[in-house]
């Protein structure tokens, strides 16, 4: 809320269907809940606290939206307030705010018609729960919840640096057949986030040949500057038709650092330089190269050049004034510039400043950079296409530079400097270079998207609200129009934030599996490393997270509900994360650590007796009615999606009325198992049976830990052939059994069974195969059983 004079400015989030701005004032009735925003509510035939809903005047909104991803579409409004500042005046008078889910950030101006106002899209960014204005001077400023910052709206150009079409990213060496270019690396992943029946393909790229990516086994990988990942989607026009395919969407995600910069002077006017007037071609083209050796060339401090008259007399340096050397003799002369550059990776902005008369062409490390008044094609006594006056001359003009070419160390700015004719009167080259360094790092990424044509030839970039795409859909149910929504660039960063690890595919769980890289086959977490992406090798696979297919009966449908939810969900439900802290989703808690069972809902609890999940009761399982968008609550994972997954709904359906139980600590256990948790026989050293097994191992097993008939034994049974060995382990609910093996009982390691891999197994097997070859020395085994 917040008052303009003696209006009140109300933003009212909805429930289901709609969000609305209203102006409030004594004695209004806005109608909830027979009204949402402007159409029917959930209660518009009741009566409320004894009243028929013709008994008042129902007041109606300013403005009401549509939950969805479009440009005037999100799911959980912000209210801001009327904009009384001037250093923006475009946005004078106008109401200014957000929604929380979309990321829209919205200008409204009241219209004639009630309901009908001016609104315009001003900017994009999700995780907005306040505005408020500055005391000092009326700006609007934003409380990013999201990224936890405080946040100014501003006046600038738009930012149109992307390159307009997908072919003009280089990302693809054939774009007919998705070929990409070299450097470009595809890859695919375990279990796929769901992108409404879509299709992907995905690859990555890092920048250079010296970066790297920094792995971790359980927490997000950290990425180099400037890698990208791509994902392209294709439906099928006739659900399960291959031939019906269709080009829709490429994606490219960036990671970037932003900050503030500081101005920094990397090479300042006058610095010493060596110079040459080439008499031939024999340097033309090595002599900008950094690696050149110029010793044997004049020393000058720039400017240099010549006059016949007094114009340039002030620039020259020492040396610099070549008079007679240069005059007549040719109209090209080299100059050659050192300068060192510390931490270039922190400057994100350059340019070249330059003093010219009348033209030039500039290298920076032997990259090509600006240029002005330059043929095409240089020669070493090439000549400038056009004049620049000696009044422009004198004064720096600025050519932007791209600061990835900075190297730490020593750097070289390499000129060709180029005159109009043999017959000029005077000449004059003098740089400097200036750039921009971050003071304060901030680790961020950003998104584009491509929209591909109707002939699948070309994709063209997509504005930064986003795009919604109408499509005919061939189903079993018929013919039927399906939504694609390309998301903008503010719900783009929604998902992908620094907590959630920027790159939600790119990680240990996704990428172990086999698959290729360059060519070589072999472990997606292991070739990496190999083909020198990765810091370090991950090590041996088997026993390292990895996300399950939701058709994989093999493994208990808790695990796979586990992958599922990390995959869909978890970029906001953890430590951190966007969402409130009901419940997290990462795979290294246990369940009961997760808030999911009987887990109180943070708000939008539709019936008092929901919870997040109810074992055994689907219908009052809210985190299953948010993924099936039913029971009056509104679609879970929110963003980029309009379609309802049906396997996923199956399996969390088949989860909550098979598997899911009330999981509990050791504590809680021990309390159910003995009264109390202070007792010495509830220790977990303890063992009141006397069966030879510790309450912990009782606790794990799932066994009575008063029965001394209760107990799991070895837990495992093996036989030995001449060439492998078969050990059965027990598929224990909800419980990682990892089969460990020693050969002198001092050091353990996984056992190198191929499905050894420490996931919860599907409990109605009873006990799980595992083989693996034979080693034919001494070997010993443990089994090693944790809670999930």
């Amino acid at each position: 809320m917040s008052f303009d004079g003696d209006e009140l400015w109300v933003g009212d989030v909805g429930q289901g269907a709609r969000e609305e701005i209203t102006l409030a004032s004594i004695g209004t009735n806005h109608g909830w809940a027979w009204y949402e925003g402007d159409i029917n509510g959930p209660k518009f035939s009741n009566t409320i606290n004894g009243a028929p809903r013709t008994s008042a005047t129902h007041t109606q909104p300013v403005w009401a939206y549509n939950h969805g991803l479009g440009e005037f579409q999100g799911r959980s409004v912000t209210g801001g307030f009327v904009y009384r500042g001037g250093n923006v005046p475009s946005l004078a008078g106008k109401y200014i705010f957000s929604d929380y889910v979309s990321g829209n950030i919205w200008a409204l101006k009241r219209g004639e018609i009630p309901g009908e106002p001016e609104v315009e899209r001003i900017a994009g960014e999700t995780g907005i729960a306040g505005f408020g204005p500055d005391p000092s001077n009326g700006d609007i400023l934003m409380a990013d919840l999201g990224n936890n910052v405080i946040r100014r709206i501003v006046s600038r150009d738009l930012d149109s640096s992307f390159p307009e079409t997908l072919s003009a990213t280089g990302i693809f060496s054939n774009l007919t057949t998705l070929t990409p270019t070299p450097g470009v690396v595809p890859y695919e992943v375990n279990l796929p986030f769901w992108s409404d029946h879509a299709l992907k393909q995905r690859w990555f790229a890092i920048k250079n040949t010296t970066d790297v990516i920094n792995y971790s086994a359980k927490e997000p990988w950290t990425f180099p500057n400037g890698m990208i990942w791509v994902k392209h989607f294709d439906l099928e026009l006739e659900r399960g038709n291959p031939a019906t395919r269709k080009r829709i969407e490429t994606r490219v995600i960036v990671r970037n650092q932003t900050g503030e910069t500081s101005p920094v002077t990397l090479l300042s006017e006058g610095a010493p330089a060596r110079y040459l007037i080439p008499t031939n071609s024999s340097l033309e083209s090595i002599w900008p190269t950094s690696s050149f050796d110029d010793t044997g060339w004049p020393s000058a401090t720039p400017g240099i050049g010549y006059d016949e008259d007094s114009t340039y007399l002030s620039e020259f340096g020492t040396g610099g004034n070549l008079g007679d050397s240069l005059n007549g003799e040719n109209t090209s002369v080299y100059l050659r510039i050192p300068f060192d550059v510390a931490d270039a990776a922190t400057i994100a902005t350059l340019a070249l400043r330059m003093k010219y008369d009348d033209g030039f062409a500039a290298f920076l490390n032997g990259r090509p950079v600006a240029s002005a008044n330059a043929p095409e094609t240089l020669t070493w006594q090439s000549g400038a296409t056009g004049n620049n006056s000696d009044s422009s001359a004198v004064s720096f003009a600025d050519f932007p530079i791209d600061a990835e070419l900075l190297v730490e160390g020593q750097n070289v700015l390499a000129i060709q400097g180029l005159n109009n004719g043999f017959g000029s009167s005077d000449m004059l080259i003098s740089p400097e270079i200036i750039g921009g360094r971050f003071t304060n790092f901030v680790d961020g990424i950003y998104g584009v998207s491509y929209r591909w044509n109707k002939a699948q030839t070309e994709a063209t970039l997509v504005r930064s609200a986003g795009e919604n795409i109408d499509l005919a859909i061939n189903s079993p149910d018929g013919v039927r129009n399906q939504v694609w929504t390309i998301p903008s660039r503010a719900s783009c960063l929604a998902c992908h934030t620094e907590q959630a690890g920027f790159a939600l595919s790119f990680n240990t769980p996704q990428l172990n599996h086999p698959g290729t890289i360059e060519g070589t086959s072999g472990n997606l977490l292991n070739l990496p490393h190999s083909s020198g992406y990765l810091d370090q090798d991950p090590g041996v696979p088997l026993a390292l997270p990895k996300h399950i297919t939701p058709e994989n009966s093999t493994y208990s449908l808790e695990a796979r509900v586990r992958s599922y939810l990390k995959v869909n969900c978890t970029y906001c439900h953890q430590q951190g994360g966007i969402e409130p802290e009901s419940w997290f989703g990462n795979l290294d808690l246990t369940m009961h650590e997760t808030g999911l069972i009987n887990g109180m809902l943070s708000g939008g609890v539709q019936s008092p007796g929901d919870r997040l999940i109810i074992p055994g009761n689907p219908d009052r399982s809210a985190l299953l009615s948010r993924v099936a968008s039913i029971n009056g609550y509104s679609r879970m994972p929110p963003l980029a999606t309009n379609e309802s997954d049906l396997v996923a709904i199956q399996l969390l359906n088949d989860w909550i009325n098979q598997e899911a139980t009330i999981e509990t600590d050791y504590n809680t256990w021990r309390i159910a198992c003995f009264g109390n948790d202070t007792s010495p026989e509830g220790q977990p050293n303890a063992d009141p049976d006397g069966d030879s097994f510790p309450n912990e191992y009782e606790y794990r097993s799932h066994t009575d830990p008063s029965d001394g008939s209760d107990f799991l034994a070895t837990g495992f049974s093996f036989t030995q052939s001449d060439s492998a060995i078969e050990i059965n382990i027990p598929a224990l609910l909800n419980r990682a059994v990892l089969v460990e093996h020693s050969s002198d009982l001092l050091k353990w390691l996984p056992w190198t069974a191929e499905t050894n891999d420490g996931i919860p197994r599907n409990p109605a097997q009873q006990t799980v195969p595992l083989i693996a070859p034979a080693t034919g020395n001494q070997e010993f085994f443990r089994l090693r059983i944790q809670q999930r």
